[in-house]
């Protein structure tokens, strides 16, 4: 019996840089990763400056969690969200 996978990439093969970096906006836009800084930022009346460190900071430490995930972990990429789905 022979196991056909749909799987366009596998978990090993190289990826691009184009289309790492377009698989890389689509995570960051599907995980919703800006929304509660903004909001976090907005109820502690921050100012422009203040909110733009806060959502600067969140992308990099989501950058830095996506890289040891991918690289050091489970060897995947991973979209952790703020959210409980049950």
């Amino acid at each position: 019996m022979e196991n056909k996978s749909s799987l366009l990439v596998g978990p090993d093969d190289k990826v691009g840089f184009g289309e790492a970096g377009f698989l890389g906006l689509q995570h960051v836009l599907a995980m919703d990763i800006y929304v509660p800084p903004i909001i976090l930022a907005g109820m502690m009346a921050m100012g422009v400056g203040d909110q733009m460190s806060l959502l600067q900071s969140t992308f990099l430490a989501a950058g830095i969690g996506t890289i040891l995930q991918t690289y050091v972990f489970m060897k995947m990429p991973v979209s952790q969200d703020h959210r409980l789905y049950h």
